[in-house]
């Protein structure tokens, strides 16, 4: 059985992960394809794994990522924003250039003010090690066109709480 140690190591190289940096806001695809980091966890893991665990890891993250834009020749901040995606049963968290108006959504959000509510929910989640096959239903093409169809409907009222900061690249 894997330690939440080696859970974290395995997480490490994250920490160091280069970013795509712009000042540009059509770039946001990119930014998002490459400077999104997801982690997974399973039960087991989750029950040795506490709230402050995942914060300290993410403190190194910003740090590096606080590092990188310093570096730069980009004259940029940061905006940090977590959230936990509940059907794919990951904490995702991103990076994007500070000359976004908004975040790179296409459902209603919530603010919460601390990243501990989202890590909560995620390592809470019974849906860790995915959704059980009994909860699923298999569906014909007919279906599938008319639930996709409601799906895109559902996005507009569909809520996600994220967490956002802002990272200065001079403070």
């Amino acid at each position: 059985m894997t330690t939440k140690e080696e859970y974290f190591a395995e997480l490490s190289d994250w920490e160091t992960e280069e970013l795509f940096l712009t000042n540009r806001t059509d770039l946001v695809n990119e930014e998002c394809k490459h400077n999104c980091i997801w982690v997974s966890i399973s039960f087991d893991i989750a029950k040795q794994t506490t709230t402050t665990d995942f914060i300290s890891f993410m403190n190194r993250v910003k740090a590096n990522r606080k590092q990188q834009i310093q570096q730069s020749s980009v004259d940029i901040n940061l905006i940090y924003y977590i959230w936990f995606d509940d059907q794919a049963g990951q904490l995702r968290f991103n990076f994007i250039n500070s000359n976004h108006d908004k975040l790179p959504f296409r459902c209603k959000l919530i603010f919460v003010d601390s990243e501990k509510e989202i890590i909560d929910d995620f390592l809470n989640s019974n849906y860790l090690e995915g959704i059980p096959w009994n909860e699923l239903k298999v569906v014909d093409k007919v279906e599938w066109e008319n639930i996709a169809a409601e799906e895109e409907e559902n996005l507009k009222t569909f809520t996600l709480k994220v967490y956002r900061q802002m990272i200065y690249r001079d403070e």
